[in-house]
């Protein structure tokens, strides 16, 4: 009975293709929380084919105070991006990148950080 309890495991293709890191550094108004830009980066990956290569985001780093207003916070992101199907090409991870900042930008004024 024990093992008839257990889920079955959900299968994932393994890439033997390499992975890409990128690191984004977005600055926001201190009121955006960090949750909120995960989801929205999950949902833009969900629905738009440019992004289907973000495998992984992970926040690495949040930084308030010297260079930044008052109201606002730097987050920064990394990004593992990866094909299953063939090496990632410069022009499909720059796509992608492109995607997520501009999708940011609308959903909650962020601007990357310089």
């Amino acid at each position: 009975e024990a093992l008839q309890a257990r889920q079955v495991p959900i299968f994932a293709e393994v890439s033997k293709f390499p992975a890409v890191t990128r690191d984004l550094a977005l600055v926001v108004k201190q009121g955006v929380p960090v949750q909120d830009l995960l989801d929205t980066f999950v949902v833009e990956r969900k629905n738009n084919a440019s992004c289907d290569i973000v495998q992984a985001i992970v926040l690495f780093d949040e930084y308030r105070g010297k260079g930044l207003e008052n109201d606002e916070k730097s987050l920064a992101f990394r990004f593992t991006l990866q094909d299953t199907q063939s090496t990632l090409q410069e022009d499909a991870v720059n796509a992608a990148m492109a995607a997520l900042v501009a999708v940011a930008g609308e959903k909650h004024g962020a601007k990357i950080r310089k």
